[in-house]
């Protein structure tokens, strides 16, 4: 075999994947795909329904599960909300411990930025 083989191969395949994305080879797939779940509802008989069942369940789980995480994460948001909004009411803009902490973040602001910059000219 010549030492380029497997480049060779790679370059071949990149170039032979172009009309992977065309709504043909979607419809093509999407025909596969209901065809493949057609004959495996066939190959389980008198068991389909209880398998669906078991299915319908766990995508229930899954969805009480997402549920509770969305819920988690809207309760979270809320709470922090409250607490910046209590926070903010102390906050007087005209005072030194404005300035300090107005100073404070924006230098803070200024090296994650630089540090953003530098990672992204680096690639």
């Amino acid at each position: 075999m010549p030492e380029n083989f497997a480049r060779v191969i790679a370059t071949r395949a990149e170039s032979g994947v172009c009309g992977l994305r065309s709504k043909e080879e979607r419809f093509r797939a999407l025909f596969v795909c209901a065809a493949l779940f057609l004959v495996i509802l066939i190959g389980l008989g008198g068991e389909t329904e209880n398998v669906l069942a078991g299915l319908g369940k766990f995508g229930e789980q899954v969805l009480a599960v997402l549920s509770f995480v969305g819920h988690f994460i809207y309760d979270f948001a809320i709470g922090i909300a409250i607490i910046l909004r209590s926070l903010s009411r102390q906050f007087v803009s005209g005072s030194g411990f404005s300035f300090g902490l107005m100073f404070v973040l924006f230098m803070l602001s200024a090296i994650i930025l630089s540090r953003v910059v530098f990672r992204f000219n680096r690639s």
